[in-house]
C-alpha cells in the first residue's frame, strides 16, 4: 500500500534553486544506499559508518546497542510522595500527557476527542482543579499529544487522520498574548486556542511530536498507522522527509527524539524498536523489547544514550 499524502492548508514552498535541492537530494541518497551496505557487513554503528567513508556518527549513537535491556530493578516499582491534585474531566481514556518545557501546563489527550490543558501553577493552590482550555474541534480519538519547544503550541494527533496545531492564548500579569515566550508569570489566566495548523492524511495518526533541528526550523514529527514516519516544517508548510517502517514489524506507536537531533527511535505495537539515523532517513537496527507486547511510551533516560520504555500489559 502507497503512503498517505499529507495535505497541509498551507502552500508548499519549494526550493528557489532546483538545481540545488536535486544535489542535495542525490549526495543524500548516496550516502543511504552507502550505509546500507555497509551495516550489512559491519558489526557495529560506528564500523558500518567508517565502511562506508561517512563522516562519524554522532558520539553518543555509537555506544547504542540494541537487545540490551537494564530494567529488572523496575520491575515492581511504584510511584510515592504526596498526591498534588485529582483531575477528572475527560469522558474516556487518556491516551497520552505533554509537559511544556517552562512546566507552566499540561497537555492531556483522550479517547473523547478533546484535548485539556491544566495549569501547573495552580495545581498546589486550589482545592478544585479545572482545565484552563478545552479543545474541542479536531474529532476523532486524540491518540497523541506534543508541546512544540519554544513555545505553547500543541499538537494533536487523531484516529481520523488529522493533526491540528494550536496556540494558547492568555493573559497576565505582565501583559497579554499569545503565549509563545517562555516566562516565569505568578498569575496567567488562559483565555483560549487558536488553530495555527491543520494536516490531513488517509491513516489514523498513531503519534506526534514537534521538535527545532539544528537549522532553526520546528519540525512536526508524526506517524501514521500504515509505519509511515513524517517531517512538516511548520514555518514552510512543506514535507521535509519521509521514512517508511518496515510494515511486518508492526504500527508505530510511539517516537523518541534525541536533543542533538541525529537519531530517533520508534516503538510500534508487535514490541519492536528501530533505530533510524535521521540525517541519512537509514534505519540502523531493529530489536524486540523482552515482553514482546505493544510499546506503549518511551522517553530519554537520564545519560542521553539510553531510553526508557514501557510495554503495555
Amino acid at each position: 500500500a502507497s503512503a498517505p499524502s499529507a495535505r497541509s492548508h498551507r502552500n508548499t514552498k519549494h526550493f528557489d534553486n532546483a538545481s540545488t535541492a536535486t544535489a542535495i537530494a542525490a549526495a543524500t541518497s548516496a550516502a543511504a544506499a552507502a550505509l546500507a551496505h555497509a551495516t550489512a557487513e559491519a558489526n557495529s554503528v560506528a564500523a558500518a559508518y567508517k565502511l562506508a567513508a561517512l563522516p562519524p556518527p554522532p558520539r553518543k549513537l555509537s555506544y547504542i546497542r540494541g537487545g540490551v535491556v537494564h530494567g529488572e530493578r523496575f520491575r515492581g516499582w511504584r510511584p510515592d510522595g504526596v498526591l498534588v491534585a485529582h483531575l477528572h474531566e475527560h469522558g474516556d481514556s487518556i491516551n497520552e500527557l505533554a509537559v511544556a518545557d517552562d512546566n507552566m501546563f499540561v497537555a492531556s489527550g483522550s479517547a473523547d476527542g478533546t484535548v485539556r490543558i491544566w495549569d501547573c501553577q495552580r495545581l498546589e493552590k486550589n482545592v478544585t482543579n479545572r482545565s484552563k482550555v478545552n479543545y474541542t474541534v479536531q474529532g476523532g480519538s486524540i491518540t497523541s499529544v506534543a508541546v512544540c519547544e519554544g513555545a505553547h503550541s500543541v499538537a494533536s494527533g487523531s484516529s481520523n487522520g488529522t493533526i491540528h496545531v494550536f496556540r494558547l492564548e492568555y493573559v497576565s500579569s505582565g501583559g497579554g498574548g499569545a503565549a509563545g515566550a517562555s516566562s516565569h508569570m505568578a498569575h496567567v489566566r488562559y483565555r483560549g486556542a487558536s488553530t495555527i495548523e491543520q494536516i490531513t492524511t488517509t491513516a489514523p495518526i498513531t503519534a506526534v511530536r514537534c521538535f527545532e533541528d539544528k537549522s532553526g526550523r520546528t519540525i512536526l514529527l508524526y506517524s501514521t498507522s500504515d509505519s509511515a514516519i513524517r517531517g512538516f516544517d511548520l514555518r514552510t508548510g512543506a514535507e521535509v522527509f519521509v521514512l517508511h517502517n518496515r510494515p511486518h514489524l508492526g504500527s508505530v506507536s510511539s517516537l523518541v527524539v534525541d536533543p542533538y537531533r541525529h537519531w530517533l527511535v520508534v516503538g510500534t505495537s508487535r514490541g519492536y524498536f528501530t533505530l533510524w539515523d535521521i540525517r541519512f532517513h537509514f534505519p540502523l537496527m531493529t530489536w524486540q523489547h523482552p515482553a514482546k507486547r505493544r510499546v506503549a511510551a518511551m522517553a530519554l533516560g537520564a545519560s542521553i544514550d539510553s531510553i526508557i520504555a514501557t510495554a503495555s500489559a
